[in-house]
């Protein structure tokens, strides 16, 4: 009996995670599709990258981006502004933020907003505004280093 529970026990933990990978490659396909980005295949270390189509990470609107398809909350979007971070680069965000995280665009600019400013102050920021996390880290070479994910 401890044995079928086990079992039973481990089957549930591996349909899971077999949801959970279907859940990124089709969140990573949507974002994809929407922003004009190529989606690449999942790495062993559970990340899916998107690029930009003509492979120029800092043209006015081609920057990318990845998933972590098991982070501490779940799905996030992870992706880092060239230095001085432009405007187009934070509408890039907000966008792909939103669309990961079914919030607002306005709710995901302020948190943006709220966390790039807190960091600018301490280097790095953690924050749950509107049903998102945002963390960042404003770093070396004016980068901003920006990490978004549903909040629970």
């Amino acid at each position: 009996m401890k044995r079928i529970s086990i079992l039973a026990a481990l089957a549930l933990m591996m349909a899971s995670g077999a949801a959970q990978a279907d859940e990124c490659e089709t969140m990573a396909t949507k974002i994809g599709e929407s922003m004009d980005l190529v989606v690449h295949p999942r790495t062993a270390a559970n990340f899916i990258s998107m690029s930009p189509q003509d492979k120029d990470l800092w043209s006015d609107d081609g920057y990318g981006a990845y998933l972590n398809c098991g982070g501490t909350y779940g799905l996030n979007l992870r992706t880092l502004s060239p230095p001085d971070a432009p405007q187009q680069w934070y509408d890039f965000a907000v966008r792909a933020g939103s669309i990961l995280t079914k919030v607002a665009p306005t709710i995901v600019r302020d948190g943006i907003r709220q966390c790039v400013k807190t960091a600018s102050a301490s280097s790095y920021a953690d924050l749950t505004l509107g049903g998102i996390h945002i963390s960042c880290d404003v770093g070396g070479f004016n980068r901003v280093d920006l990490t978004i994910a549903r909040s629970f």
